[in-house]
């Protein structure tokens, strides 16, 4: 599932931003400017019932500005853009997953996006046991 909301995160920025790159790489290895970078900061599962579990993660956006030492306005306009795009939810293989809290700030020219996702897990266990076309059952009675 993680894999899924990455995918449509990114997915949802590049609707936007279809011209600037999403990193893939950890960012530490350098980075192009303009890019986006999608990071899951902290996840955390809570067992609710003996099958329900619910699930939270810490996404971050990092967006890199064109200028590093003129990236005020840009920043500004690319964190609307953001804001806009993820006020209410998510949509992740045709389920809508809430988006809690936005926040956006800005450390060393670039732009940290981030937001809180919660959505519940069914674990239930898939059986591969074949489905006995004939039932034969013998009553005693006493």
């Amino acid at each position: 599932m993680l894999k899924d909301i990455k995918l449509a995160i990114n997915e949802k920025i590049l609707s936007v931003f279809p011209e600037v790159e999403i990193q893939s790489k950890d960012i530490e290895e350098g980075f192009k400017r303009p890019s986006f970078y999608v990071d899951f900061e902290n996840s955390k599962l809570f067992k609710i019932a003996a099958e329900y579990y619910n699930k939270s993660i810490s996404v971050r956006v990092y967006y890199f500005a064109s200028d590093r030492y003129k990236h005020s306005t840009e920043n500004l306009e690319v964190q609307e853009s953001l804001e806009s795009l993820f006020i209410d939810k998510l949509v992740v293989n045709e389920v809508n997953i809430p988006i809690l809290e936005v926040e956006s700030n800005v450390v060393d020219s670039v732009l940290q996006f981030s937001f809180e996702l919660e959505y519940n897990i069914n674990k239930v266990e898939e059986y591969d046991n074949e489905i006995s076309e004939i039932l034969e059952v013998n009553i005693i009675k006493n």
